[in-house]
């Protein structure tokens, strides 16, 4: 029985994120049955196993017994294998998981060897043996799940198995990548020409008055004003917290490249069927906008897909059309948002309320990574995976899937942040959040040059049951401090940065020779002192043990011609990848081409 057990066995894996998977089986769509076994072996009926089967049991169950992993990986792959034949994992678990009484024996066998190989092939730093054996583990969920019934165990559990597996499986799929950082804008750039976007770079900034970040080396270059849509009106709410900002920091208001109006809908789900209600209230507001002349983006009832009252998508899109309509006729400074949350609600998607490409200018999304589920210490590994939270927490995997879900629009993390404290517990959580922070603010504009907003969330909710605003830890407000004032970031008076990216590997990548400044994503977030080693023709060159994982090298007093470069990420003193490339020395520069 493996329903218990095997939570003992995950628990005891370390977790590794990044990347994405591919469902495993799709309904048995295009699955090749024919030779996948049709011999019945119900669960518990061992007289019925064929006699070939015990001499490659054998050895498996001894190195089992023994706790000797290179046994158990080599052994278990034969007993593995001498079930499936020539199927599939995928194949196999679609043909006997749709009767599970009569292939009982096959499914739990398969089941529980897959998972000790795993573990086995993990304890060894296999990488592509776990990946092997996680995959056939994966393939086998419902098959498994579908015999628990029969043989005694909570199905419940199995949910937990598949996000555990799952992120497993991203995490050994997920692959370091190495960057150049260039000076001159050669790098990977997106524009689409939307209202207010800069042409390459981020944007950084906080809310109004007393919250906003100021004693940084940069002063920030966007700020977000929430108004009630219901309650509050827009020229009040705004005039107040701009003048509000210019008097407490000295700032003008003039030199932001974009405020975000977040007009929210206080009573949520009830609101949208009333906006054409309120006509006259949206043309004083867009008027007001409009006479700003200040660079609006204007963010429409946030976060509709997570409402405590859900809204009507039909009656949602109406509104944010109606409200586009007025602000496209008396205030062509305004540039539509639809913003989601990172985590929609069961059942609902991203594109369940977008109004359409016609009505939207920009994609926001609400980003926040926090240690606990609700701030609860107690968050189950379900629960955390299911809303991705504590070892789940990856900004990364967010904006991924919505770059792939709106590939053509520029987004704005309209609020976000990492959880600096949690309050039930009254635990610090700044040891936790500095590394997420770095992932936030260095990889998202390296690897998505779509984002040209962030967004933190600087701002003390009382009754919540995490705080995010910087007050609570001074070191990591001295972090965002130095993240902001990366060379990525817009400075004030700038319409765009001139540095951008360009991954190694794909193309070749010219610098000048005595700047070669480069940086990696190493997406093992969840393994402990992961630190990344340069050498040039195997000879040392530097190391880094923070993210980006940035050295610069001059090369200057190199001679001309080819060098190999190599880039060894580490976790410890375990090598987890080793990238390799050409490295051209000639007169005033260094061009790197993959090897």
């Amino acid at each position: 029985m493996m329903s218990k057990s095997f939570i003992a066995i995950l628990m005891a894996i370390v977790m590794m994120m990044g990347g994405g998977i591919a469902p495993v089986l799709a309904a048995g769509a295009d699955l090749d049955l024919a030779p996948v076994s049709r011999e019945v072996i119900p669960f518990g009926q061992v007289a019925r196993v064929p006699r070939s089967f015990w001499p490659v049991f054998t050895p498996y169950e001894n190195a089992l017994n023994a706790g000797y992993n290179p046994g158990i990986a080599a052994h278990g792959r034969r007993v593995i294998g001498f079930w499936l034949g020539d199927a599939s994992p995928a194949a196999a678990a679609y043909v006997w998981g749709a009767y599970p009484a009569d292939f009982g024996y096959k499914i739990n066998m398969i089941w529980s060897t897959a998972n000790y190989v795993a573990r086995a092939y993990t304890a060894m730093n296999n990488r592509a043996g776990a990946l092997w054996a996680y995959r056939v583990a994966y393939a086998f969920v419902d098959a498994y799940q579908a015999l628990i019934p029969l043989i005694g165990g909570n199905p419940d559990d199995m949910e937990f198995a598949r996000l555990q597996i799952r992120h497993t499986i991203m995490g050994l799929e997920a692959t370091a990548t190495a960057f150049g950082v260039l000076r001159d804008g050669s790098g990977a750039r997106f524009f689409s020409g939307a209202l207010h976007e800069p042409r390459s770079g981020v944007l950084f900034g906080e809310q109004p008055g007393r919250y906003a970040v100021m004693g940084g080396t940069r002063r920030p270059t966007a700020l977000t004003i929430y108004v009630e849509f219901e309650i509050e009106n827009m020229r009040d709410r705004v005039m107040f917290d701009l003048s509000d900002t210019e008097r407490m920091h000295g700032v003008n208001r003039n030199d932001y490249s974009v405020i975000q109006i977040a007009w929210n809908f206080l009573h949520e789900g009830r609101t949208p069927a009333t906006v054409p209600q309120r006509g006259a209230m949206i043309r004083e507001a867009a008027q007001f906008l409009n006479s700003t002349g200040l660079p609006i983006l204007l963010r429409i009832g946030g976060e509709v897909d997570v409402w405590t009252t859900p809204a009507n998508p039909a009656e949602f899109i109406a509104a944010f059309r109606f409200i586009a309509n007025i602000m496209r006729q008396y205030a062509p400074n305004v540039a539509m948002v639809y913003s989601v949350n990172s985590v929609s609600s069961q059942g609902i998607g991203w594109r369940t309320f977008f109004p359409g490409y016609d009505y939207v200018d920009w994609i926001g999304i609400s980003l926040y990574s926090t240690r606990y589920f609700l701030g609860n210490p107690a968050t189950t590994d379900i629960t955390a995976a299911i809303y991705r939270t504590g070892q789940f927490a990856n900004p990364i995997s967010f904006i991924q899937e919505l770059t792939d879900e709106f590939p053509t629009m520029p987004i704005i993390i309209s609020e976000g942040g990492v959880s600096l404290y949690n309050i039930s517990n009254s635990e610090d959580l700044t040891d936790w959040a500095l590394p997420v922070m770095r992932q936030i603010y260095y990889y998202i504009p390296m690897l998505f040059p779509q984002v040209k907003v962030i967004i933190w969330f600087n701002v003390y909710v009382p009754g919540g049951n995490q705080r995010y605003d910087f007050p609570m830890s001074p070191r990591a407000l001295a972090l965002y401090h130095e993240l902001t004032a990366a060379e990525h970031f817009i400075r004030r008076g700038q319409t765009e940065s001139p540095v951008t990216f360009a991954q190694l590997g794909t193309d070749s990548i010219t610098m000048p020779r005595n700047a070669v400044t480069l940086a990696v994503f190493a997406p093992f977030f969840s393994l402990p002192d992961i630190w990344v080693e340069y050498r040039l023709d195997g000879a040392w060159l530097g190391l880094s043990r923070t993210i980006p994982y940035r050295q610069t090298f001059d090369f200057t007093n190199r001679p001309n011609g080819t060098k190999h470069l190599q880039i060894n990420i580490f976790s410890n003193d375990t090598l987890l990848q080793r990238l390799n490339f050409d490295l051209l020395l000639h007169e005033n520069t260094a061009t790197i081409t993959p090897r």
